[in-house]
């Protein structure tokens, strides 16, 4: 797995979980300044445009005896943006709401599981969107069991 200037490897060894700690930035620490990773960066073609909209997800990870799972969505057909795609919870940030908030409310509205069984380890670097979304990425453990409730959330269904 490669994500920005850090190479971590993540295999099915006992110890992945402490590999993957020391690819994340710790969250009581401000944003690193360094580049964002970014859709221009696969693509190399036409100018890079600055994002205008801040958003965040959540990377829920769940372990279960089978091993350790990575909780992703499916966005509704009728959304306004990115209908149908697979994605990790998350959205826009609200006004007034820090990036961390804008990612646990999202996880909670789009999962239909309780924010407060996030267990936050950390965050990714940024990543910037042609669409003009800067996204931060954090990684929560989620507390077992979970049960969501029935019926589709908000934006989509767990997958």
């Amino acid at each position: 797995m490669h994500w920005g200037h850090r190479v971590c490897t993540m295999t099915e060894t006992p110890n992945w979980p402490d590999r993957l700690l020391a690819c994340l930035d710790p969250l009581d620490t401000p944003k690193p300044h360094r580049p964002a990773r970014s859709d221009f960066d696969l693509n190399g073609n036409g100018p890079r445009q600055p994002p205008d909209k801040q958003a965040a997800v959540l990377v829920p990870l769940i372990e279960r005896p089978e091993g350790w799972q990575v909780l992703l969505t499916r966005r509704t057909k009728d959304m306004p943006t990115h209908a149908g795609q697979i994605a990790f919870p998350g959205g826009r940030k609200s006004a007034g709401e820090s990036l961390i908030d804008t990612a646990l409310r999202e996880f909670e509205e789009e999962t239909g599981i309780g924010k407060a069984r996030a267990r936050l380890l950390g965050r990714f670097e940024r990543y910037e969107t042609a669409s003009g979304f800067d996204i931060t990425p954090f990684v929560a453990v989620l507390q077992t069991p979970i049960t969501p409730p029935p019926g589709p959330a908000r934006g989509g269904g767990r997958l």
